[in-house]
């Protein structure tokens, strides 16, 4: 083997029965070849005779394999014994290009009974060494000095290790012998011959176990030196190597660092670097893996967080060359990236933890070797050319798998609760497990303390193999990001008050002049110059722009924000200081926004001293984008998240300065029509919860004359219609007569003609006929207001309320005079939209399809200057439930289709939104006759809209009533009937007997009563 290694044409052995291996070479044919030896204590004679080979069939065993594979391959004999007498020649024949001799070829064409030509041509094909073979007790030595030679072409190193390198070799042609037990297979000698001569099949038997290619062999003892070698270093035994048993999840990542090294591959590899935020598991995921390899790799550690130790701990590795580089000074200054300094076997595997600084590698770490290095670093790139794998937080179930294999015992509810809290980081869960542990604590009090005194406890507890707790890793962090770039850690504080919500760059102005900063403290009261402002423009404050004040008080934000704005407002610093931000980890940048893990903004937060300036910065990237009032274009929605967690932090604060009350008003408006559940986060509050907050702060803020009187109105304004929203219409009309009184107390027609519209349209969605009584009684008649939008708006709501009321008559004349100031009307959207909307209604009650479908596409066309998500939702929706009554079912079809999209990435499909649109598909699937499917839409919609829609039962009827034909014709009659009086019931309530809604349902009922009279009578069995 060692003698044909390193021929170029030599692709590896086969080895087989018949003869004993045979010589593949890397194009042509086979040669297959017979081994014999004889000791020098046999009785015949050390030597070979003819007598001796005839014995051991050697001539014949040979010439029957040639000639099954049709003289297309050539034999050989090897030997570890010499060739006397008569056998000289036959043995010159065959070793050297000498003639063969006719005595020869007729002795040969004797002993295998053939003819002379056969025979020579067998010759011809027989090759034999010139030299014997070793005897049995010089082989190892011979074979460890040719294995050192061949290995020194790729190692260099003591000669030592070329014996592990022979065991190796050996150990594969053992594991390939033929001679092993019976179960093992091997190769026929017609198979052998037959393969010898079909090279086009040679990948087939190449595949096969007693195989042995030239490469494999080569990296075989590649591996078994560097083996050898790696075990002389300095370091822990592979025995202390243990993998921990509380080990949880990464197997991706695991199985990701091994395909990356290559493991148990001879071959130079590039250093991999596992990064990731501080205590997110990279330095257990490394001891892991390596405790996982010890069978296969010598792992070593070596404390990387400075240039000093790094070198101190290869220097330890009693590495000669890593001694002298060490020492070159110069070459240590260069930090060049190509300097070889670790040790050159592929069997030593350097963990190099916790790097934090990429010049720490510079000019020790080469981009490729056979080393194979493992880094641990919070640094993002360390080097272009190394392998990067990025490390986030546990996943929930890798998070709860950890707690619950500690404290087995504790409910899967308070797991999750522990989960949850600590946002799976892997240290911070770490340390509260052992904090419980140790204190003998249940985790149960471990939260309610966190939930007193979060940062504290982050600086208890320990973790296995981490020296510090996670406080003090992220304070270190934060420190040395202060004092490398100062900006970047103002940008951390800033976002720390966004509780993890990704961030988007593109929110960061160009220039300076534009930074938008909002009054977050409150006002201090003055007396000054008195000066009409908008509400936008009172929280927004611009730099170098003129000074608007109000009479009494007079707002103003603080030195250090303006400071924060005007440095970090130059493209060239703010640009430095993010990738000093992302470099540190403690920050991810991440499709295009940036992302900061919700317990480092919580430990961040702790830290600030003064948040003030940060909450300001902060809301200012969102003043413009909150919208005005009846705003429902959707702008905020991106950012509701981030605008939820900074005013929640401000209120916490005691903070109640004029941006903080109307950025909350915006997002109390915002959460009711969405859905409480549409943001996440740490900060979780419903829109009727903070707005009742909202509220106390602002009525506060007012009687010390910090605020306008005014702004109470529009928090209570948001208020009501969270709760209107909320299924509480009766709460919010007692929060909008309060307005009604302001206005009608001091004289002001605005606040009381808004106030009265609201309380219209609480009584109207929540079916209070009382209430709309009392404010038709109070809303002045259209034709007398002056103003066509004002006239028009008062005449769509006095509609609304006349048609509550079953007095439709007089609906359609006030609807009459509302569409008659459509010209005035067209300037704004939203109106128009509500006016047709109302003259659909009507027309439903009609019975009127047609016209429903005209209304709802002149309402949807008017609509169309309305941007935002749910605008276009709902109008999609009533656009698909018209055109099913006007029996347009391929444009119901469509518009379906579009709504459910609409619904389920809006609010999802647990949103009463989506129940709406389910309403509608199941009224589709119902007219088209998919009974099933129409009444799996419409359970699952009644479902979702009972639990969402509490207070406004009415809104339920349509379901119930399609539910109950689909039943009907399902055969289910009972069923049937029971929805029916239930939509009957519920609409009587509502509406009263007579209205139109209610004999809808009625006749139904009626319908389903009369089929199941029909029905009994044909089939009176069943």
């Amino acid at each position: 083997m060692l003698n044909h290694l390193g021929a170029e044409d030599f692709a590896g052995i086969l080895v087989e029965v018949t003869t004993d291996f045979c010589i593949v070479p890397t194009s042509g044919p086979l040669e297959m070849v017979s081994v014999k030896h004889r000791d020098v204590n046999q009785t015949s004679g050390s030597d070979w005779t003819w007598d001796s080979l005839r014995k051991q069939d050697v001539l014949t065993g040979l010439f029957k394999a040639w000639s099954v594979a049709d003289e297309q391959c050539s034999v050989a004999f090897w030997t570890n014994a010499g060739f006397i007498r008569s056998l000289v020649p036959l043995h010159t024949a065959c070793s050297t290009s000498a003639p063969i001799l006719v005595e020869i070829v007729k002795k040969v064409a004797a002993e295998l009974a053939v003819a002379d030509p056969e025979a020579r041509r067998f010759l011809a094909a027989l090759k034999m060494p010139a030299e014997p073979l070793p005897r049995r007790k010089e082989i190892t030595d011979i074979g460890v000095v040719k294995v050192g030679r061949y290995i020194r072409q790729w190692r260099t190193g003591a000669m030592g290790h070329a014996e592990a390198a022979y065991g190796a070799l050996i150990e594969a042609i053992a594991a390939a012998s033929t001679d092993l037990p019976d179960e093992r297979a091997y190769i026929p000698i017609e198979r052998v011959a037959t393969l010898a001569s079909e090279v086009a099949r040679r990948g087939e038997w190449e595949r096969e176990t007693q195989f042995l290619s030239a490469d494999n062999l080569r990296l075989a003892m590649l591996a078994a030196w560097d083996r050898s070698e790696s075990d002389e270093l300095q370091g822990a035994p592979r025995s202390s190597w243990t993998p921990d048993p509380l080990f949880i999840g990464r197997e991706q990542v695991l199985h990701q660092v091994r395909d990356l090294l290559r493991i148990g591959e001879p071959v130079e590899v590039a250093p991999v670097v596992i990064h990731g935020g501080a205590g997110c598991g990279k330095t257990s995921v490394a001891l892991q893996f390596a405790a996982l390899s010890r069978d296969q790799i010598r792992p070593i550690i070596i404390d990387a967080r400075s240039r000093a130790s790094l070198l101190h701990g290869i220097n330890s590795l009693s590495i000669p060359e890593a001694r002298e580089i060490s020492k070159d000074d110069a070459l240590r200054e260069m930090k060049a990236p190509v300097t070889p300094t670790l040790p050159g076997n592929s069997a030593t595997l350097i963990i190099l933890d916790g790097v934090t600084d990429v010049q720490t590698l510079r000019g020790v770490i080469p981009r490729i070797g056979l080393c194979r290095v493992l880094i641990t670093s919070t640094v993002r790139n360390v080097d272009a050319g190394y392998m990067h794998i990025a490390l986030d937080v546990w996943t929930r179930g890798e998070s709860v798998n950890f707690i619950r294999n500690v404290f087995p015992s504790e409910s899967f509810e308070v797991v999750q609760k522990l989960a949850s809290v600590l946002h799976d980081h892997p240290l911070a869960i770490t340390q509260a497990v052992n904090y419980c542990r140790n204190n003998g604590s249940p985790i149960i009090d471990f939260l309610e303390r966190f939930n007193r005194m979060p940062v504290d406890l982050l600086d208890r507890g320990s973790a296995s193999g981490y020296p510090r707790s996670l406080a003090q890793t992220l304070r270190l962090a934060i420190e040395l990001l202060d004092e490398t770039c100062s900006e970047a850690g103002e940008i951390l504080r800033c976002l720390a008050f966004m509780d993890g919500h990704p961030f988007p760059e593109s929110l960061f102005p160009d220039d300076p002049d534009r930074w938008g900063m909002a009054f977050v403290s409150r006002a201090e009261v003055v007396e000054s110059r008195s000066e009409s402002v908008g509400w936008i423009e009172k929280i927004l404050r611009k730099r170098k722009t003129s000074e608007r004040e109000s009479q009494t008080r007079h707002a103003e934000v603080t030195v250090d924000a303006q400071a924060i704005a005007s440095t970090l407002g130059r493209n060239e610093i703010r640009d430095r200081a993010l990738e000093a931000l992302v470099s540190s980890a403690l920050v991810n940048r991440r499709d295009g926004a940036l992302i900061m893990h919700p317990l480092i903004a919580l430990y961040t937060r702790g830290l600030c001293s003064s948040p003030v300036p940060y909450l300001e910065l902060g809301l200012g990237f969102f003043v413009g984008k909150m919208g005005g009032d009846n705003d429902y274009s959707g702008r905020p929605d991106p950012y509701l998240g981030i605008i939820n967690a900074i005013v929640s932090h401000a209120l916490e604060r005691q903070l109640h300065g004029i941006g903080v009350i109307l950025a909350g008003r915006t997002l109390v408006m915002r959460l009711a029509l969405m859905g409480d559940g549409s943001v996440s986060g740490s900060v979780q509050s419903s829109a009727v919860e903070l707005g009742r907050v909202l509220l106390s702060r602002t009525e506060m803020e007012v009687a010390i004359g910090a605020l306008d009187a005014e702004l109470v109105l529009a928090v209570r304004e948001a208020l009501a219609q969270a709760l209107i929203l909320d299924g509480a219409a009766d709460e919010a009309i007692v929060e909008l007569r309060k307005n009604y009184e302001f206005g009608a107390s001091r004289g002001s027609y605005f606040h009381a003609i808004r106030s009265l519209l609201n309380i219209g349209l609480a009584a109207a969605r929540g079916g209070l006929r009382e209430v709309a009584e009392e404010a038709l009684g109070l809303l002045p008649e259209p034709q007398t207001v002056q103003d066509d939008v004002g006239s028009a708006t008062i005449a769509q709501m006095r509609a609304q309320l006349l048609r509550l009321l079953n007095r439709h008559d007089e609906a359609d004349s006030a609807l009459q005079v509302a569409l008659e100031r459509m010209p005035a009307v067209k300037e704004h959207p939203q109106l128009s939209e509500e006016i047709y909307g109302v003259a659909a209604l009507l027309a439903r009650d009609r019975n009127d399809d047609a016209a429903v479908f005209r209304y709802e596409s002149l309402a949807a066309e008017a609509g169309e200057g309305r941007a935002g998500h749910l605008p276009r939702l709902l109008r999609v929706r009533h656009l698909a439930d018209s055109a099913i009554g006007a029996g347009e079912l391929e444009v119901a079809e469509r518009y379906v289709a579009e709504a459910e999209q609409l619904a389920r990435e809006g609010g999802g499909t647990s949103s009463a939104h989506y129940g709406d649109v389910l309403a509608v598909r199941g009224r589709l699937r119902f007219v088209q006759q998919r009974f099933p499917e129409a009444s799996e839409d419409l359970e699952e919609s009644l479902e979702i809209m009972q639990n969402a829609r509490r207070g406004y039962d009415h809104e339920l009827t349509p379901a119930l009533v399609h539910l109950a034909q689909v039943r009907m014709f399902l055969g289910d009659f009972p069923g049937a009937i029971s929805l029916a009086k239930q939509a009957v019931e519920i609409d009587t309530n509502t509406f009263g007997a007579k209205h139109p809604e209610t004999l809808k349902d009625i006749r139904v009922l009626r319908q389903i009563q009369i089929a199941r009279r029909i029905a009994g009578s044909l089939y009176p069995r069943s």
